[in-house]
C-alpha cells in the first residue's frame, strides 16, 4: 500500500525532502506489534527514494483513542501532544507527513503545529 501511495504522490508531482511518519502514541506502541504508519511511510520512502525519519516527531503526553471522539474532542485530545526531537532541524525542509488514517485532520494539524514551532 505504501508503494501505491508513493506512485500516486509521484503522479501528483509531490516534492519533499524527507518523510516523517506520525508516531504511535506511547500506550498504543506498547500494545501493538507494529505501527502501520511507519509501514506506509517505508513504502513511500522506497518509492520516492527519500529518507524516512522515525522518532523525529514524538508524543509528549498520552492521548485518548481518536476514533471514539467527536471532531471537537479530537482536536482537544491532540492539542499540544507532539513535539519535534531536538536532534532534528527541519528549517526550510519540505516535510511529507504520513499517517494511516485521516478523518478530521486533527492529528495532521497537530503534527504541522509541532513542525512549524520547531
Amino acid at each position: 500500500l505504501g508503494q501505491l501511495l508513493g506512485d500516486k504522490l509521484v503522479d501528483q508531482g509531490i516534492q519533499a525532502d524527507v518523510i516523517l511518519p506520525i508516531p504511535a502514541p506511547p500506550l498504543r506502541r506498547l500494545l501493538r506489534a507494529g505501527n502501520m504508519t511507519e509501514v506506509l511511510a517505508e513504502g513511500v520512502s522506497q518509492r520516492l527514494k527519500l529518507r524516512r525519519l522515525t522518532g523525529a516527531l514524538c508524543f509528549v503526553r498520552s492521548i485518548r483513542k481518536q476514533s471514539n471522539l467527536k471532531p471537537a474532542q479530537r482536536r482537544r485530545n491532540v492539542r499540544n501532544s507532539m513535539t519535534v526531537s531536538r536532534t532534528h532541524d527541519f528549517s526550510g525542509a519540505r516535510v511529507l507527513v504520513i499517517d494511516d488514517v485521516l478523518t478530521t485532520g486533527a492529528t495532521a494539524d497537530e503534527a504541522a503545529r509541532a513542525l512549524l514551532a520547531a
